[in-house]
């Protein structure tokens, strides 16, 4: 049974509803992380997990998802702790939070953020294809925070160039 342990994040499964988040930049919002068990049998006590930013994969999951996000700027996020225990008994842990400050994200568009279990204490054996959960976070706007260009004076003007159909045939401007 105890080959059958192993220590994962959820986050990291290959699904939106997990490692995806779109928010409105008007406002600050929160990403949680849980460390979760697979086991046959409880092993009978508390693991603690840390987990870690690894912004180091942002280069290696762009080429295997033929991406170019770049990773989520100083600042743009904060983390109380990046520690966690799934208590005896349990097979999920209390979540990691991760903080999206809105004022210091660098625009709309997805930014990525990877972030890997660490360390597993006492030592659990860790699932390597779901270790590490690279967070797409969106930022858009909800309206438009620009102001409008008084477009009052404005005209159109349209021009032509190469080939014109006149009269039911066809000229050479």
């Amino acid at each position: 049974p105890e080959s059958y342990t192993t220590v994962y994040t959820v986050n990291a499964v290959d699904d939106d509803s997990k490692s995806a988040l779109t928010f409105p930049l008007e406002r600050d919002t929160t990403f949680r992380i849980h460390a979760n068990l697979s086991c046959i049998k409880n092993p009978g006590h508390d693991i603690r997990v840390k987990f870690r930013i690894a912004p180091e994969l942002v280069e290696t999951y762009n080429t295997a998802h033929q991406t170019d996000y770049p990773m989520m700027l100083e600042g743009s996020y904060t983390t109380q702790s990046l520690e966690t225990t799934i208590p005896n008994g349990k097979y999920i842990s209390d979540p990691v939070t991760i903080g999206i400050n809105a004022a210091a994200f660098d625009g709309v568009g997805t930014f990525l953020l990877p972030i890997q279990i660490e360390s597993v204490s006492p030592e659990v054996p860790i699932n390597e294809s779901l270790r590490t959960a690279y967070l797409r976070i969106n930022g858009t706007y909800s309206a438009n925070p620009f102001p409008m260009i008084d477009r009052s004076g404005w005209s159109i003007t349209v021009l032509l160039v190469g080939r014109v159909r006149t009269a039911g045939r066809l000229s050479r401007t």
